[in-house]
Order: structure tokens, then C-alpha cells, then sequence
């Protein structure tokens, strides 16, 4: 069985959107092990040697304990460009410790250039991050994405942001998309226009 795979923002000494994170380990642990048995986050975050300042990730490995967890420093990854990458499917369902099939869609490109999965002709997720789209007048999110993000039920929760199906062929009614996951809130993330996307090899809607 895969390892498990948990990545919380630390933010000036203090765990963020715990809530979320206990409730994905929660899912995790009862779909491939029939039932929750790590310790609360509070209670690991409390064995721990934060640092008081600045920003930085706390890594949890564990499948039905935990194997190993560390803290390191965290710096927002330089993105200027997203890529379109048509894919037959993209099953990543847990945060997986193993993301040598993420990690994978962005060998082949250029620095500061991230993968977008597309399955299907729908807009899913980036290997890093959820996406969140702006029409104009609201902040909507793929229904389907590849991996239930935590910020992503943070923001929907909070209603920053709504869900919709958006494929390829939606992309110009957007202006703007933001990249969000643990390590990058909603005031601190990643945005970009639309026309940072390349738009790659797009199959033409009649002919399918």
C-alpha cells in the first residue's frame, strides 16, 4: 500500500486550516484502512520544534502511523506560464506520498512553467495546486479536479468560491486564474492572466 502524503502551511509558528487537513487524513485512513488511527494533527504539531517566524511546510508521512515528519522552510514556487496537457485519465484520489506521475508532467518543460491536467476535454488541476477561474464576477473552480484539495474546501466552505464545469473550450470567457493549495492561501497565491495558458493541441469539438 502507498504511503500517504500531508503538507500544512506554518505560518509564524501556527499550524493553518487544520479543520480541512484532519478531515482529508480522516478520509484517507478509513477509504484504505478501514478506519482513522494517527493522533490528531494538534496533538503531532505539539512533538514538534516550530520556528516562531516566517513561513514554512510541515510534512507528515504516514499510512496507518506516522513514518516521519519534518519541517522545512517555504518558498512560493516562480510560475509565469501554464501548459495544457491532454491526458486519457488522471486517478489520484489521496494525497499520495508517490508523485512520480506529477512530477512526470512537468519534466519535459521549462522552468516556471506548470502543467495543467486536462481530462476529457475538463480543466482539472495543475501537480502542485487546484485552479480557481475569474469570469469577471466570481471565482469559480473545476467541479472535477484530480485531488480534493484542502485550501479548495477551505474556499468553498467560506464562499470565496463556487464550482463549475470548465473545459478547454471555456477558457476565454476567463480573465484571470489562481493557483491555491496548503502552502498557498488565498491572499498569498499564485494568479496569473488567462492568456498565460498555452492552449496545446485542443481537439476540434466536431470532430469528436
Amino acid at each position: 500500500m502507498y504511503r500517504l502524503l500531508e503538507t500544512i502551511r506554518i505560518a509564524e509558528g501556527l499550524p493553518d486550516n487544520l479543520t480541512e487537513h484532519e478531515a482529508r487524513v480522516t478520509r484517507s485512513q478509513e477509504a484504505l484502512f478501514g478506519s482513522r488511527s494517527l493522533p490528531p494533527l494538534y496533538e503531532l504539531f505539539s512533538r514538534l520544534e516550530v520556528p516562531k517566524s516566517g513561513i514554512h511546510k510541515w510534512r507528515i508521512i504516514y499510512d496507518q502511523e506516522v513514518r516521519f515528519m519534518e519541517i522545512l522552510p517555504h518558498e512560493k514556487p516562480a510560475i509565469h506560464t501554464l501548459q495544457l496537457i491532454h491526458l486519457p485519465d488522471a486517478a489520484y484520489g489521496h494525497k499520495y506520498e508517490d508523485r512520480s506521475f506529477l512530477n512526470a508532467l512537468r519534466s519535459h518543460l521549462d522552468k516556471g512553467v506548470e502543467p495543467i491536467m486536462v481530462v476529457d476535454k475538463r480543466i482539472t488541476d495543475t501537480s502542485i495546486s487546484n485552479l480557481v477561474f475569474f469570469d469577471g464576477k466570481q471565482w469559480l473552480t473545476p467541479s472535477q479536479p484530480v485531488l480534493l484539495g484542502t485550501r479548495r474546501a477551505q474556499l468553498l466552505k467560506a464562499g470565496t468560491i463556487d464550482v463549475a464545469n470548465i473545459s478547454v473550450y471555456d477558457l476565454d470567457r476567463y480573465e484571470r486564474v489562481r493557483l491555491i493549495n496548503a502552502l498557498l492561501p488565498w491572499h498569498d497565491c499564485i494568479e496569473l492572466n488567462v492568456s498565460a495558458i498555452i492552449k496545446q493541441a485542443v481537439p476540434n469539438e466536431k470532430e469528436t
